[in-house]
């Protein structure tokens, strides 16, 4: 027989319940990012919770979970790679109270340099005055 026609037996017989516990965790850990999804686009939240779980349900009689190629298994891991894109901290819009630890300390940035200086004036190489524009 080639396979157990339930995804989590499958798991199970071949990677022992090690991978068993692993796959469970992966599913545990994408459903519990689609529920962070949720506060920044609950559309797209609720599109990829009902994908993901026809995929989990589906498992229970197909075993289509990390074989390849097959349709399911592409689908669950490109949903999981979009669930990535939200995995940063919400940051509400506006200005943050904490800076970012790469970004500079304001205190030791140099002052910047206004370019509003009057025109001066050039001579040409012929000797003629030239004025310079202005920097804005």
């Amino acid at each position: 027989m080639p396979h157990a026609h339930n995804g989590y037996l499958d798991t199970m017989l071949e990677m022992g319940y090690v991978g068993l516990a692993l796959l469970l965790t992966f599913i545990v850990a994408t459903l519990h990012a689609i529920g962070r999804m949720v506060h920044r686009d609950p559309a797209r939240a609720w599109l990829v919770l009902s994908l993901v779980l026809f995929v989990i349900v589906t498992n229970f009689l197909e075993s289509t979970w990390m074989r390849g190629f097959d349709f399911m298994w592409v689908m669950f891991t490109i949903l999981v790679a979009e669930i990535g894109r939200y995995s940063q901290p919400f940051r509400p819009r506006g200005r943050s109270q904490h800076r970012h630890r790469f970004s500079p300390d304001p205190q030791q940035l140099e002052p910047r340099v206004a370019f509003n200086r009057p025109a001066t004036r050039l001579r040409s190489p012929r000797g003629a005055a030239m004025t310079a524009p202005r920097r804005h």
